[in-house]
């Protein structure tokens, strides 16, 4: 095995799939523009007619809520969390970046699972 040969060949591979992801991202954005300008004439279609839903031949169109829930004001979130002990408001994770800085610092964070793998990365010289 000449390794030379064996980086080239995987920069090669890198080059070819950055240029397929290219045209399919660009593709599948074109798709989605299309998919958005027909569920808004759907939704417009349900909202004049005062629909919920409606069943077709190819399928049943139908409305439903979706919520998003962020953060606007950090310390107020969490002061209200920690008032009122309400650590359900919470997902559980772990931010890799602080836990890095506490084992840099050498403090052990008990409770966490690390997972570290060795990985060969190529870059094109």
């Amino acid at each position: 095995m000449k390794i030379d040969e064996k980086v080239e060949q995987y920069i090669n591979l890198r080059n070819k799939r950055s240029t397929i992801k290219k045209i399919y991202t660009e593709k599948d954005t074109e798709l989605k523009s299309e998919m958005t300008k027909i569920e808004m004439d759907i939704l417009e279609f349900l909202d004049s007619t005062g629909q919920a839903s409606a069943k077709t031949m190819h399928g049943t169109a139908y409305k439903q809520n979706k919520t998003s829930v962020t953060v606007s004001d950090g310390k107020q979130f969490f002061d209200f969390v920690m008032q009122n002990n309400a650590t359900d408001l919470l997902e559980r994770r772990v931010n890799k970046t602080a836990y890095n800085t506490y084992v840099d610092d050498g403090i052990d964070v008990p409770g966490v699972n690390v997972y570290t793998e060795a990985k060969v990365m190529i870059r094109k010289s």
